[in-house]
């Protein structure tokens, strides 16, 4: 208030001064109910001055100027009397200051007027009554008033919270027919104009005509203004709507964090705009079914909104709808996930049943998974069920399993053969390999070994080169020189050479792993490369050569062991990351699946790269303490091996996080789209 102001504690004395005055159509009689409380801390002074007062028996209480009151609510009393109630608050109330001067420095210190009231009575949520006197000013106001175009365009606004989008387009083209008569092109009224007629546009449907007006008032506030300033926060935030239902989710999203950063920056942090921003985020990450993050913004959101607006105002039921719709589908998410450990266990469970030869518990489990198929059906629908293959394929089972049991259970009342029935048996089994499709570790370590399996040919094509240049020079070397013979034979104890006599080699019986012929040679090889007894091995073939014959072995080793299979082990593993950021990436398929496999592999790599170094250096530091042995064993360990524990180290960390806030498909929710909160003014 910017003067004193005269009330009373006499509701009687109020209603007497209130009636005993005439009334002319375009007026009302209004009651204003103030709740003052003297011990509150920095309020400004109010006093009791009836004795002081001329005629004492009023009750006079004076609120000294500069006093703040903070609307509650509007209502209609007996005789058609409105009745607003407000709270005086203390210059202390840091949430209400903020915004009060926010507002006061926007509108100045003016004096009221019906508009500024109309517009106050639409942020309060009392539409009607804001349309009434908006309309009231209109036929008051001569035709070429100023104000006749803010008329229209707020007239607007108030038809568009009411939810008569032809009439609000209808009033916002009014107004901008006006400004563009009575103002420059460039002028921030107009652009103000175009955003309020593309909020209502897209409201409509016309989305191609609604992002056009939207970029005129775009390119108007960024060339008026710059590009920080609330009023493209403003356009960035209905540009998002139009993203969003265009299913442009990315765009939308990035467009209400900068709307969002760009409020934060300006406004107080308690201003209805951002509760609104809060609002929109939530509900574009409940659309794309990251409900822990909708949540967030939601609360968020409805802080904010509990202290500036009333308590009943439109949009905290909106808030508070909105959140339900989240804790109703998290509810659903969860029971889905007992639903689908429930039937894992049933399937663990019967594949142990049937490993005992329970026979009696498989009816038992058999109907359990046909009511969980009836349950699907029924849940999603025969069509839709069956447009799964995992579906496809538990029905399949359950079929032939009914069918069987169904078949034993005839046979064995009529005392027939069932020779045949039991190489059906077998198909009862593969219903463990349901929990691949359930289980999201086991699909991608499966996915992973059909992605490597295709390409195995040409890493078999260089193992068996490696395998067959060393089974030539090992032939070349050690035929003959160790003979398997049969175990009648004097020599065959020590494989026909008398230094074998009493060596491990012989006690081990390995007269057979020779070099005599290529079959032979390539077993052996192969039993060096699993490093089987590896030192016995070359023992013996040192033993009837020299010990020079180490280098073979040693060579073997180092090409076959060290190289080719930490290639292999390098290639599984690089075959292993890839599928397993493409199985996270599925769970975003909002996204550019190759823009977001590009960004997590290069936040991947960038701390993977980061914590190996931090390894290499503190490797680095201690390497000076290592005794020669030491080295050599760091030398021979493949760095391979290092890499992978971080690679897998960095991999159950960023699952974890992201089990914290990501989960699911995308499935677009209409009804959340509708309840999005528009920006228009």
């Amino acid at each position: 208030m910017n003067s004193f102001l005269s009330t009373t504690t006499n509701r009687r004395a109020a209603l007497s001064f209130l009636y005993s005055s005439s009334l002319s159509d375009n007026l009302e009689r209004v009651l204003f109910e103030i709740d003052a409380n003297p011990q509150l801390d920095g309020v400004k002074p109010f006093a009791d001055i009836s004795s002081l007062s001329y005629f004492p028996g009023e009750n006079e209480v004076l609120l000294m100027l500069g006093s703040i009151l903070r609307l509650v609510s509007i209502d209609v009393g007996e005789r058609g009397v409105s009745i607003i109630r407000s709270t005086l608050c203390s210059n202390s109330d840091h949430d209400v200051q903020a915004v009060f001067d926010y507002v006061k420095n926007q509108y100045g210190d003016a004096e009221a007027t019906t508009l500024s009231f109309g517009l106050v009575l639409g942020l309060m949520g009392k539409y009607n009554e804001a349309e009434k006197y908006i309309r009231c000013l209109l036929k008051e106001l001569p035709p070429d008033h100023e104000d006749i175009a803010a008329c229209y365009h707020d007239l607007g606004e108030i038809l568009d919270k009411k939810g008569d989008y032809d009439s609000s387009l209808q009033s916002h083209q009014k107004a901008l027919e006006i400004m563009l008569q009575t103002r420059r092109p460039d002028h921030p009224d107009i652009a103000t104009s175009y955003n309020s007629v593309a909020a209502v546009q897209v409201k409509t449907g016309n989305y191609t005509e609604a992002l056009e007006s939207f970029r005129k008032a775009f390119e108007i506030w960024r060339q008026a203004f710059g590009e920080n300033h609330p009023n493209i926060a403003l356009c960035l935030s209905n540009m998002a709507g139009i993203y969003q239902i265009s299913g442009k989710f990315a765009e939308g999203l990035d467009c209400l964090k900068l709307a969002l950063r760009i409020r934060q920056y300006h406004l107080p942090a308690n201003h209805p705009d951002i509760a609104d921003t809060h609002n929109n985020i939530g509900l574009l990450y409940f659309t794309l079914d990251q409900l822990d993050f909708a949540l967030e913004h939601f609360n968020m959101s409805l802080k904010i909104k509990q202290i500036c607006l009333p308590p009943n105002h439109p949009d905290i039921a909106m808030t508070l709808s909105n959140m339900s719709l989240v804790y109703e589908q998290k509810e659903e998410f969860n029971q889905a996930l007992l639903f689908r450990a429930i039937i894992n266990l049933l399937i663990v469970g019967n594949a142990i049943c049937l490993a005992a030869s329970y026979n009696q518990l498989e009816w038992l489990f058999l109907s359990l998974f046909i009511v969980e198929a009836l349950l699907k059906m029924y849940a999603i629908g025969v069509k839709e069920y069956f447009h799964h293959r995992w579906n496809i394929f538990d029905f399949t089972i359950v079929f032939v399993s009914t069918t069987y049991s169904l078949l034993t259970a005839i046979i064995k009342t009529l005392s027939l053969n069932r020779d045949v029935l039991d190489a059906i048996l077998v198909i009862r089994v593969l219903r463990l390999v349901k929990l691949v499709g359930n289980v999201e570790r086991f699909k991608v370590i499966f996915g992973t070994f059909s992605k490597v399996i295709p390409t195995l040919i040409t890493y078999l094509r260089v193992m068996f080169m490696t395998y067959y240049v060393f089974a030539m020079i090992g032939m070349e070397i050690f035929q003959n020189r160790i003979v398997h013979l049969d175990s009648n034979s004097t020599f065959a104890e020590f494989c026909n050479d008398t230094r074998l006599n009493g060596s491990d080699f012989s006690k081990g019986q390995y007269c057979r792993n020779n070099f005599n012929d290529y079959l032979s040679s390539l077993i052996l090889l192969f039993e060096l490369t699993v490093v089987n007894q590896w030192h016995v091995l070359a023992s013996g073939f040192v033993i009837v050569t020299s010990k020079v014959a180490r280098l073979f072995f040693l060579a073997f080793h180092l090409c076959a062991v060290i190289v080719v299979l930490n290639i292999f082990t390098a290639f599984v593993i690089d075959s292993f990351l890839n599928q397993y950021t493409l199985s996270k990436s599925k769970e975003f398929p909002w996204m550019q699946q190759e823009n977001l496999i590009a960004e997590r592999l290069t936040r991947q790599g960038y701390r993977i790269i980061r914590r190996y170094d931090n390894i290499k250096q503190s490797e680095e530091v201690t390497k000076k303490k290592f005794n020669l042995l030491e080295k050599l064993r760091a030398f021979v360990q493949p760095s391979v091996y290092r890499r992978m524990t971080v690679i897998l180290q960095t991999m159950a960390d960023e699952e974890r996080a992201l089990l914290l806030h990501w989960r699911g498909n995308v499935d677009i929710d209409p009804i959340a789209l509708l309840n999005l909160t528009n920006d228009s003014s």
